[in-house]
């Protein structure tokens, strides 16, 4: 199984091309804090942290789910939502995909120069009002995005029993994912 998430971080990397390779440096050095004690604190022989999470989950031993998805920090918000729809609330790979999302700001971005609103959170507008009202009551500063506009994933699971793949993308983007 393969997820393939490429990614320079910034339109061309670093612009910086290795040799006469044509492979070019990817810019995430700029993940590190140079806020010494930060837990992305440049120090020798750490790695900065990285938003690049292709997802590949197990069930007793076997492959059951790979899932990836494109989009800097949110890239691990819409993963985890999206393995919370299958495996807690038990939605086939496609309904998994296509449920709304939430995204947040409250945590300082991967991207220098790590930037944070503590207590934003926006909503695709398709979530239900009373959620809305009560994110609010509970004290998040709420931003009510389109429908349909918060990232993008694509999925496929492999049925344990029977071995069928199922394949799903996201109708947010032009997203494709394929099993055979």
């Amino acid at each position: 199984m393969v997820s393939f998430e490429p990614s320079l971080h910034s339109v061309f990397g670093t612009g910086v091309v290795m040799g006469n390779t044509g492979i070019i440096f990817n810019c995430r050095g700029d993940y590190y804090s140079l806020v010494r004690g930060e837990a992305n604190a440049l120090e020798p022989g750490k790695r900065p942290r990285s938003t690049l999470q292709s997802t590949l989950v197990m069930k007793d031993g076997q492959p059951l789910m790979i899932t990836g998805s494109p989009g800097g920090d949110d890239q691990v918000m819409v993963t985890m939502q999206t393995l919370v729809n299958v495996i807690d609330f038990g939605m086939n790979v496609q309904q998994a995909i296509e449920a709304p999302r939430w995204s947040t700001s409250s945590f300082p971005s991967s991207p220098f120069p790590h930037t944070m609103v503590p207590g934003a959170m926006a909503v695709e507008d398709r979530i239900p009002e009373t959620t809305q009202k009560e994110l609010i009551a509970r004290g998040h500063k709420l931003r009510v995005a389109p429908p349909w506009s918060l990232a993008s994933s694509a999925a496929i699971i492999i049925d344990a029993k029977t071995g069928v793949l199922s394949a799903g993308a996201d109708p947010r983007v032009e997203a494709y994912a394929w099993a055979w």
